[in-house]
């Protein structure tokens, strides 16, 4: 896609997002970010707009706005995402989906209104922001994991339905990026004593490995690399770690994989 097109990044405020949306507009693309509280954010060399992607009227605003400013859309970054820290006994039925309604129904709800924009172009790339996460199940992480691991098979079966058309569904998971949020990741509202030590021990190691994460930028050149190749893949890993996780978990017999794994969190202390 040699031509400077038009892209929506989905949570664009901080970390990825803000980014992948401030390198490709430094690289002449028009970036529309997004934000739920976009007036809050200062001026970034791309234009803001709000968004909330729990809401099906809020996704149809953001794109008709796109739409009607650009006269087209040639890139959705599905980017926006949370979590929700603790073991799996310990999160609500409730808690569970809401966390759905950001990571997998947002990204499916805003696929669906760039997709028909995209099929009369006859062109187009939706990428999509996974994570070793969405491949491998992390500890104290499943409800995360489950979300990126239907958004990885949905981007898969997707990117099928659409090649037709010139469209290219890609998935991103890149190893843990340098940021505060991991501090700001909600918890399990209810606590269950039997898991406080291993938990605890788990999202200490969690935080410090974020703090020290690689930056964010080396996502946003993977992005680039994936909207300018011609015919780009359906996978890529982003840092050392994911690529190690990627390829463990196609090559490692089940058993050892997981010993690995719990070794790796020290869930065995």
């Amino acid at each position: 896609m040699a031509r400077r097109g038009v892209v929506l990044v989905t949570g664009a405020s901080s970390g990825i997002g803000k980014a992948t949306a401030g390198l490709l507009s430094e690289r002449g693309y028009t970036v529309f970010g997004t934000s739920r509280r976009p007036e809050a954010q200062s001026m970034n060399g791309f234009e803001m707009v709000s968004l909330e992607v729990a809401s099906e009227g809020s996704v149809a605003a953001y794109v008709q706005a796109v739409l009607g400013r650009a006269g087209r859309v040639d890139v959705l970054v599905n980017n926006v995402g949370t979590g929700v820290f603790g073991a799996a006994e310990e999160i609500s039925v409730d808690e569970v989906k809401g966390l759905f309604e950001i990571n997998f129904f947002g990204a499916v709800r805003v696929t669906n209104a760039v997709l028909p924009i995209m099929r009369e172009q006859r062109s187009g790339r939706i990428i999509n922001m996974s994570s070793p996460g969405g491949v491998a199940g992390i500890p104290f992480n499943a409800v995360y994991c489950a979300s990126k691991f239907a958004l990885e098979g949905y981007a898969e079966s997707l990117r099928h339905e659409v090649r037709p058309f010139g469209i290219y569904v890609s998935i991103v998971e890149p190893t843990g990026v340098r940021t505060s949020a991991a501090e700001r990741v909600p918890r399990a509202t209810h606590s269950i004593e039997a898991y406080a030590a291993v938990r605890e021990r788990v999202n200490e190691n969690f935080i410090r490995s974020m703090r020290s994460g690689m930056d964010p930028r080396l996502v946003a050149e993977t992005v680039l690399q994936i909207i300018e190749n011609d015919t780009p893949r359906l996978r890529y890993t982003v840092g050392r770690q994911a690529a190690m996780v990627s390829l463990m978990r196609r090559t490692l017999p089940q058993g050892l994989f997981e010993r690995v794994v719990r070794r790796v969190f020290g869930l065995d202390h």
